[in-house]
């Protein structure tokens, strides 16, 4: 069984190993890399959105980007590298990643109906829904 166990950790884990290592490869602390180009303007459009509900302008500036992205890209490393080896803290670092980045970076009922955007948003979506349930499985063990 512990085979079997271990080798499902790094299965699982390797889906966040390879993007954070693709994404710190690139990294830069001042412009955040090429990834910034896609992270920017979920993150604009993300704080627009929470500056309405709130009605109130957030002190957070662009110039942070970089900075969520770095942590991100940890979550996802440290995360992962601790849940290979059975630690609840890296399946929570993973699950804290999901559940931040998921409604950020995969908004699909922002996009227009049935946009190839919006499919593959969709499917990315309860991908990681589906991923936060098995972590969750995986804590309540």
């Amino acid at each position: 069984m512990g085979v079997f166990s271990f080798t499902g950790r790094v299965l699982f884990a390797f889906l966040f190993l390879s993007s954070g290592l693709q994404k710190i490869q690139h990294f830069n602390i001042v412009s955040g890399g090429p990834d910034m180009e896609h992270v920017e303007p979920k993150l604009d459009k993300f704080f627009a959105q929470v500056e309405e509900l709130a009605g109130t302008k957030l002190p957070i500036g662009k110039v942070t980007y970089p900075y969520f992205l770095l942590i991100a890209i940890l979550l996802e490393l440290i995360g992962g590298l601790l849940f290979i080896f059975n630690s609840k803290l890296g399946a929570q670092f993973l699950l804290l990643f999901l559940v931040i980045v998921t409604p950020i970076m995969h908004a699909f009922w922002d996009l227009p109906a049935s946009s190839p955007e919006q499919l593959n948003d969709i499917i990315n979506f309860f991908k990681n829904t589906a991923l936060v349930g098995s972590l969750l499985i995986f804590l309540g063990a």
